[in-house]
C-alpha cells in the first residue's frame, strides 16, 4: 500500500536469487513528495536498488519503507519479507 494516489507500483517480481522480492514504484502525477509504503506481508528488510536491481545505500528494517519520490522518479526496491507458509 502506498500512502498516496499520485504514485504507482508498476511492478512487483522476485530477486534473483528468489528469497526476496522487487518492487519498482513512480510518481506520475509531477510531484516531490514523501511516500510510506507497507505492506500485508510482514517486511523484515528493504533496501534500495538500481534499475538493474543491485542493492545501493544501506539495508533498512523499518516494517514501513519511507522514501522521497521526486516528480516522475522511478524507484525500485529489494524486500525481504516473512514467508507466509513455514
Amino acid at each position: 500500500r502506498l500512502s498516496t494516489q499520485t504514485v504507482m507500483v508498476s511492478a512487483i517480481q522476485k530477486s534473483e536469487d528468489g528469497q526476496k522480492f522487487i518492487v519498482r514504484v513512480h510518481d506520475y502525477y509531477g510531484s516531490r513528495q514523501q511516500i510510506d509504503m507497507t505492506s500485508d506481508l510482514n517486511i523484515i528488510s528493504w533496501q534500495e536498488c538500481n534499475l538493474m536491481e543491485r542493492p545501493e545505500g544501506e539495508v533498512h528494517t523499518e516494517p514501513v519503507i519511507t522514501f522521497i519520490l521526486e516528480p516522475y522518479e522511478l524507484k525500485t526496491f529489494e524486500i525481504e519479507a516473512e514467508k507466509l507458509i513455514k
